[in-house]
């Protein structure tokens, strides 16, 4: 027998999932936009022995500054995926909560119910 999961079930950890495919490419991204700019910065550092003009070596400067901003793209997003997964887990912890409350507010409810069910006829005892 085959039962089908209710997606709701799984959401957080759906959006985790997803949450982590992403970081996994953009880490892919930025490595490999990173691995150019190094070969790059390698080049350039090279021509830099011969380097006669002050264009030329500002343009290693701009290279070391963009080889800086791809490293801060991978420390945002590595951010966005720690804060994502901090909220989904706080969402399964406050869904657990209400998932008590809710069982413990039936409870109470089945109690009353049973209370008047099973009453007592008193006014035979005169009380």
């Amino acid at each position: 027998m085959r039962f089908e999961r209710e997606p709701y079930r799984y959401k957080s950890e759906d959006a985790t999932r997803e949450t982590i495919a992403q970081y996994r490419e953009k880490k892919a991204e930025v490595v490999e936009r990173r691995d150019a700019l190094r070969e790059e910065i390698s080049q350039t550092v090279n021509s830099l022995e011969s380097a006669e003009t002050d264009s030329e070596v500002k343009k290693l400067i701009g290279q070391q500054t963009e080889l800086q901003a791809i490293d801060q793209e991978l420390e945002i997003a590595q951010a966005d995926a720690e804060a994502r997964a901090l909220e989904n887990e706080n969402q399964r912890i406050a869904e657990a909560k209400a998932r008590g409350e809710e069982s413990a507010r039936r409870f109470e409810a089945a109690n009353r119910a049973d209370v008047q069910t099973y009453r007592l006829d008193q006014s035979a005892y005169g009380w």
